[in-house]
């Protein structure tokens, strides 16, 4: 379970054994958590409040290296 970027206490982790539909599990540093799709770039599950903007700040910033990550553990 690689993480594949931390910024602001946001950890960005691609499960090597997951599940379609592509997607990243964003992990805060308070322990909440929540996922993105890929894809559609929606959030799968609530975002922790107040945090979606700050979250999709730093998905869009890291989003080359998150899929790059989901394809290498994901290649089908």
């Amino acid at each position: 379970m690689p993480t594949v970027a931390r910024a602001d206490g946001i950890s960005f982790v691609i499960h090597s054994n997951d599940h379609l539909p592509p997607h990243v599990h964003v992990k805060l540093s308070d322990g909440s958590e929540c996922r993105i799709n890929l894809v559609s770039g929606e959030f799968m599950d609530a975002a922790p409040a107040g945090m979606k903007k700050k979250i999709m700040k730093s998905y869009i910033e890291n989003l080359e290296a998150i899929w790059a990550t989901w394809e290498e553990y994901h290649p089908d």
